[in-house]
């Protein structure tokens, strides 16, 4: 039987191995404090995919492999949007379409190329939020330690709504930013240090899930 000439089509890579390549890419350019994957969000209803800390800014990278559907694209888009500094979508060449026509002007968009990963457009950073949104990303004890530290709590304020509310009276905008840059670095910190001893030149699935807290 003779040969086809018709080539293959690559394998889809999954998400996670697209995942494992982007932090390799961005672990390159240096200067990151820190960074954490599978980043629960909008009260722990949501996971950012990746997020960067850098400068007091955050990046949230939502990876979208050939495997994956995009039809809640969208609405992942608007909840990071309002939490995270810049949004970016690093995407499969094959969605790469669909991702243009959904996606805002003002979230970026990287493509998985043969030679890597490229920077299709620029993401517009954000520098101004809600903070009654923004809080939603803090868990009970982040907020009680913040609290407690400004001796801004009293013993009966305990359920999470009084604890929010409270800090929602104690701190302005830019403060509750703040609040929620150093307490995210603080909650990632060990997993991102084990990973960073335990990583490798390249990182693996294992590492990832050292990352992530997953296994």
């Amino acid at each position: 039987m003779p040969k086809s000439n018709v080539r293959a089509r690559p394998k889809a890579l999954s998400a996670r191995k697209i995942t494992c390549g982007l932090l390799d890419w961005l672990l390159a350019q240096k200067g990151f404090e820190l960074i954490a994957v599978e980043v629960p969000v909008l009260s722990q209803t949501k996971r950012a995919d990746l997020v960067t800390f850098k400068n007091g800014k955050t990046i949230c990278y939502e990876v979208k492999s050939g495997l994956d559907s995009l039809r809640r694209l969208e609405t992942q888009i608007a909840v990071f949007s309002s939490l995270f500094n810049e949004v970016y979508v690093v995407s499969d060449p094959n969605h790469l379409s669909g991702i243009q026509k959904v996606l805002p002007k003002k979230i970026g968009i990287i493509v998985l190329t043969s030679n890597g990963f490229k920077v299709l457009r620029k993401a517009t950073e954000r520098k101004k939020f809600d903070k009654r949104i923004k809080i939603e990303m803090l868990w009970r004890n982040e907020i009680i330690r913040v609290l407690k530290f400004k001796k801004k709590i009293s013993p009966q304020e305990e359920t999470l709504s009084v604890l929010q509310e409270a800090l929602l009276r104690s701190f302005r905008g830019q403060q509750i930013d703040e609040i929620v840059y150093e307490s995210l670095k603080a909650r990632y910190l060990r997993s991102f240090s084990l990973f960073s001893f335990d990583r490798g030149l390249k990182t693996t699935i294992h590492d990832l899930e050292n990352l992530s807290g997953l296994k």
